[in-house]
């Protein structure tokens, strides 16, 4: 909480050890009755496991955050499972993603001319009913 006399000086923040991040920092502030709240959303990732502190960062004038204490661990895994190698990015062939997305426009129109032709086709009529031919007088 920064006090209403006081100038709101936002947190710049380029980078924080063993921390990268994944989105850029959304800030907010909120007017209350005694000062302002100063909010700020950060979304970050690490890859080094272990306990970590994000330290205190001065917003002015002495005010500073609180320390963030961070437990980075690793994911929960099953030894009994067999071992992946992490593997390469491979690249995509632009060539062969064309030709497959061509021909879904031919085979929808062979579908479309198929079921046309069936539902045009007469249906065969079966047997005539006799006609009993009566005498006009």
């Amino acid at each position: 909480m920064i006090p209403e006399q006081e100038a709101i000086r936002f947190v710049t923040l380029d980078s924080i050890p063993h921390f990268e991040w994944l989105e850029k920092p959304v800030t907010d502030t909120v007017n209350t009755g005694g000062g302002t709240l100063l909010k700020g959303v950060y979304v970050l990732t690490s890859f080094d496991s272990g306990h970590w502190v994000i330290p205190a960062f001065e917003l002015s004038g002495g005010l500073k955050t609180d320390t963030i204490p961070v437990d980075v661990v690793f994911s929960d895994f099953n030894p009994e499972q067999p071992y992946h190698d992490i593997k390469d990015i491979l690249e995509d062939d632009p060539v062969q993603t064309k030709a497959g997305g061509g021909m879904r426009l031919p085979a929808v129109l062979l579908l479309l001319l198929l079921l046309y032709l069936r539902l045009r086709r007469k249906k065969p009529v079966g047997p005539l009913p006799a006609v009993i031919a009566i005498s006009p007088f």
